[in-house]
């Protein structure tokens, strides 16, 4: 038979090759817990002789891949058992008998129980499903149902759900305890908040207050003249120069004083004259002053005027100010001041006379300045001849008692020049000192207020800067707690969500779940394809029922025909040596077809092991009738309404073995293809082969 093509399907095609010498117990007794490990140990007996040898080869495909298992025994008295294991022609043979075995294991893929309820059924395990306990039963199903799977997948779930509560409880914790510490840090971070303005205001109005008393005395330091050189060197120097103008000064007043007493003596009356002369001479001088600047005055009134009259000129765009000029203007169309148009003609004759009035008034000015300008210049001559007049009578005065004061002259004039010069030397220095003294005064006053309210400023700015960090700090805080509670809150739901989930998942994972509906699933499977082969088997006069119950448990009761027609409930202990078997054998083929259609293994051979006991000749005909039809209605040949309706389908297999004892060769030729016998006798075994010897 072809190999199925899927992958996630097991499929073994085998044959059997046999060579042997010497004597064995039986033909193919049993296949042991591997299924194929040991085919040739039941040839050899107790009683066997150890000259013998024999070899059992096993070949075929596994999901298309061509395998052959062989295994021998070696005569002699050093007796060595082989195992060889040969894929797709690659001989795969490891060193050991153990470490081949394991490598087949691992290439078959599947376990020992599958294989004891595919390809070998044993007298034992014919039996074993029909009459297992409810745990057993379900332990059988669990070779076709992945039901470890999910009760661990429910555990699992249950497991996490309960870390899942745990977490969420210790989230809660967490956000109670990081719930407080938002809420008194938040009150600190307003505190902090409200404290940290306070300073700002006050900083911001102490330096406002600072900046002003220091604008007020830079002003009145930058209104003093600045020093020269060095504050202090200039001062002192200044203070030097005061002291020495001062004793200048007394020593040329008592010197002046002892020569004045001296002319005045002798002088007097001319001293009066001159002085008297002097007098005339500065008011005539001042008044010469006063009339020069009544001149400037009124030229400046003269050029003023000559100004309007140019810009009148440039307003009308008028050259000549000459009467006829200005009788014969034409005024424009656009008025100049307001820039509006003139159209009507008693409005041109209006701005016309305006201009005329305008010329006439300006030159009027103009003409009355210049007469001013021209009698005031008159004047100047005068006076100037005047203070000529009176510089020549004192100098004539001088003259005439030059000659008397001669002797004095000399000394007095470089007295009274040293005083003068002296005494202005003492005031400039004196106000120099005072303006010096003062500047000192101020500037040392700025550095000091500077300096203090720098201090006072730079602890307001302190304050505040400390105020500031704290605040940061603990807005920081804020921040990062309110982080920290978003992210756990997130978590919380998260988590949550997960719990439910994982509750969710362990009920439907659970025995109450997709459990119970994978079972039940199953069941209904095996109660199908038990009642297709048992109808066969039984001539529908038997019936297998399986069923779940509410408490999981599944319930296995028989139903028998009755004579009437009516179907009768058995226990399934009270049924009869026939009708057993037809059970148990019709449950172990259902069992097989659905371990095939459920993808765990398919076979193309079939043995079974003592399948006819406590059957008659006619409940025999009825087994070897299932076991042709196996043969030549092949699962893959049949459609899939019949495989819907039969609950069969897995089942394809090529060959078929039985394995019988004490039954007579001619009772099985009617049922069977082929025949081999073994006889034994006085300990000699002969194999009798399709009825030849």
């Amino acid at each position: 038979m072809a190999p199925s093509k899927s992958s996630s399907l097991l499929s073994i095609d085998c044959a059997f090759d046999f060579f042997w010498r010497g004597g064995g117990r039986s033909f193919v007794q049993k296949i042991d817990s591997n299924g194929y490990e040991d085919l040739t140990t039941s040839f050899f007996g107790p009683s066997y002789n150890f000259f013998q040898s024999a070899r059992v080869s096993l070949s075929g495909t596994i999901n298309g891949e061509s395998f052959v298992v062989s295994r021998s025994r070696t005569a002699g008295a050093s007796s060595r058992v082989s195992l060889t294991f040969l894929l797709n022609g690659m001989d795969l043979t490891r060193q050991s008998v153990k470490e081949t075995q394991m490598l087949i294991n691992e290439m078959l893929g599947v376990s020992s129980e599958i294989l004891s309820r595919t390809i070998f059924h044993g007298q034992h395990a014919i039996n074993g499903l029909l009459e297992a306990t409810d745990a057993r039963f379900k332990q059988e199903l669990s070779l076709i149902l992945p039901l470890t799977l999910w009760q661990k997948a429910a555990e699992c779930a249950r497991s996490k759900g309960r870390s899942l509560l745990k977490e969420v409880s210790e989230v809660d914790g967490m956000l109670a305890v990081r719930s407080e510490d938002f809420n008194t840090n938040t009150r600190k971070c307003e505190d902090a908040r409200n404290v940290l303005r306070e300073r700002e205001f006050v900083l911001k109005r102490k330096e406002q207050d600072a900046q002003k008393q220091i604008e007020d005395i830079k002003s009145s330091f930058d209104a003093l003249p600045p020093f020269e050189g060095d504050d202090n060197t200039f001062i002192e120097q200044i203070r030097n120069d005061v002291e020495e103008a001062a004793a200048e000064v007394q020593l040329c007043e008592s010197l002046l004083d002892s020569q004045n007493s001296n002319r005045d003596q002798e002088l007097n009356s001319m001293r009066k004259k001159i002085d008297e002369k002097n007098k005339l001479l500065n008011t005539a001088k001042l008044h010469q002053r006063d009339i020069q600047v009544e001149v400037n005055r009124r030229e400046v009134a003269f050029n003023s005027a000559q100004d309007d009259l140019n810009k009148l000129k440039k307003k009308w765009n008028i050259n000549d100010a000459s009467p006829e000029a200005i009788t014969s203007f034409t005024p424009p169309q656009i008025c100049p001041t307001c820039k509006q148009p003139i159209t009507e003609h008693h409005t041109h004759d209006h701005l016309k006379l305006e201009i005329k009035e305008s010329f006439d008034a300006a030159q009027e000015i103009i003409h009355v300045s210049a007469e001013n300008l021209s009698k005031q210049m008159k004047k100047v001559s005068p006076d100037n001849t005047k203070v000529i007049t009176l510089e020549k009578e004192v100098e004539d005065v001088l003259s005439n008692v030059r000659q008397v004061e001669s002797f004095w002259q000399d000394k007095i004039s470089n007295v009274q020049h040293q005083l003068k010069s002296a005494r202005m030397v003492y005031l400039q220095k004196s106000e120099e000192y005072s303006i010096a003294s003062k500047r000192m005064q101020c500037k040392s006053e700025l550095i000091t207020i500077k300096a203090t309210l720098a201090a006072k400023v730079k602890v307001y700015q302190e304050s505040v800067k400390t105020a500031r960090v704290i605040y940061n700090e603990i807005s920081q805080t804020v921040f990062e707690l309110d982080q920290v509670m978003s992210d756990l809150k997130a978590k919380k739901e998260n988590t949550q969500c997960s719990s439910k989930t994982m509750s969710s998942l362990a009920a439907n994972f659970g025995p109450r779940g997709v459990q119970t509906f994978i079972l039940q699933n199953a069941v209904n499977a095996l109660q199908l394809g038990s009642q297709s082969y048992l109808d066969e088997l039984s001539g529908n006069t038997l019936h297998l029922k399986f069923e779940l119950d509410t408490s999981d448990r599944i319930s296995r009761t028989a139903e028998v025909l009755s004579s009437d027609g009516t179907w009768i409930g058995r226990g399934l202990s009270s049924l009869s040596g026939g009708q057993w078997r037809r059970c148990s054998l019709a449950l172990s083929l259902a069992f097989s077809d659905l371990l095939a259609r459920r993808g765990r293994l398919r076979s193309s051979i079939l043995v079974l092991d003592e399948p006819l006991t406590h059957l008659d000749s006619a409940g025999r005909d009825d087994v070897g009738r299932v076991l042709r039809r196996l043969l030549h209605n092949k699962a893959s040949e049949m459609t899939n309404e019949q495989t819907v309706q039969l609950g069969l389908g897995g089942l394809s297999v090529s060959t078929i073995l039985i394995i019988l004892q004490d039954l007579v060769a001619e009772e099985l030729a009617e049922n069977f293809d082929c025949i081999d016998e073994v006889t034994k006798t006085q300990g000699n075994s002969e194999l009798i082969l399709d009825g030849t010897a």
